[in-house]
């Protein structure tokens, strides 16, 4: 699903253990977990962040608010995801105990993308847009 206001493009999407909301202009990609993740579902979601986000660069904010448990292969998976398009990921919750599993998957699994835990999704979105640019800048460089 497409929706577009004046100011802001996002395109939306739902599959069986996460919603997504791409902020087109912003280049950030919400996504709710929700239930029981485990290593199939990891990577059913990175897949479809791949298609929503048209491998163009973008950052994800991930909200495990709706998320009961995550496997340890779910968590390695998504550790070591190699996409040249992802610029960083900001976890998001406004929960004790989703925080304790966030610092937790940043302990163990050691994420090769930048990756922090936050409580208040402005300064998540505010840090993943300064990511972006960074990447951005680093890619125009390159090219």
């Amino acid at each position: 699903m497409y929706f577009c206001s004046a100011m802001r493009q996002i395109i939306k999407k739902e599959i069986s253990c996460a919603s997504f909301e791409y902020d087109v202009i912003d280049k950030i990609l919400e996504i709710h977990l929700k239930g029981n993740i485990g290593e199939r579902e990891a990577i059913a979601v990175v897949r479809e962040a791949q298609v929503i986000t048209n491998k163009e660069l973008h950052a994800n904010l991930i909200n495990g608010s709706g998320m009961f448990q995550i496997s340890k292969g779910a968590r390695s998976y998504f550790a070591a995801v190699d996409s040249k398009s992802l610029a960083a990921v900001a976890l998001f919750s406004n929960t004790n105990f989703h925080q304790i599993v966030g610092n937790f998957y940043l302990r163990l699994s050691r994420p090769i993308r930048p990756t922090q835990m936050f409580h208040e999704k402005k300064e998540a979105r505010l840090w993943l847009k300064e990511c972006i640019s960074m990447a951005d800048a680093v890619l125009r460089e390159i090219a």
